[in-house]
């Protein structure tokens, strides 16, 4: 996770680029906190997080995380890829949100097994907590969560918000993780009447 903050630090620097807005999606999100806690936050603006909990394993001060995830299973349960809690159906997302979701997603590539190093990886996202960061983050933050989540509560915008003196949260209805993919227009307007505030 750290050498993904690097890598964005990187493309800031080697863009030279100045009040950036950085938004991430999934583990793009939790990409940003890496490089915020290695103190990376040159040429940042602000922040907008679309669907990631910053603290994926639940316990009793974060029932937030991923679905089922929790101390009993947290050597196991990434073991082979990322698990299907089962709490949204892909029939129940209807014809719109997956005819966005199959043209926005390599399907092929989604039956391939993951690899050692991409193991490696899940398990480290999934392992981490990064509230410290959002707490520590000189920067404001929008946390955008779909309310139909397939992975988490949409509950973790707004206590991730909580956690920042400058944090906002927004929550999409009608979406799930790929809140972008399923709601553009309206995680758009989100992004843009954040962007004006």
């Amino acid at each position: 996770m750290e050498r993904h903050g690097q890598d964005i630090g990187d493309a800031i620097r080697t863009l030279e680029l100045e009040d950036a807005t950085v938004i991430g999606q999934s583990m793009g999100g939790n990409s940003i906190w890496a490089l915020l806690s290695q103190g990376g936050a040159a040429g940042i603006r602000d922040v907008v997080i679309i669907d990631q909990t910053p603290k994926m394993l639940n316990s009793d001060d974060w029932p937030n995380g991923f679905y089922d995830y929790d101390a009993t299973n947290a050597t196991t349960f990434f073991a082979e890829r990322i698990p299907d809690p089962g709490r949204h159906s892909l029939a129940s997302k209807g014809p719109v949100r997956v005819s966005r979701l199959l043209r926005g997603m390599d399907l092929k590539a989604a039956t391939i097994p993951f690899s050692p190093a991409e193991l490696e990886l899940l398990n480290d996202h999934a392992s981490r907590d990064w509230r410290p960061a959002i707490a520590a983050s000189p920067v404001p933050v929008l946390f955008l969560a779909g309310r139909e989540s397939d992975f988490w509560p949409s509950e973790h915008a707004a206590a991730s918000a909580a956690l920042s003196p400058l944090g906002s949260s927004v929550v999409i209805d009608n979406a799930g993780h790929a809140t972008n993919i399923e709601q553009p227009k309206a995680v758009n307007d989100a992004l843009l009447a954040w962007l004006a505030r």
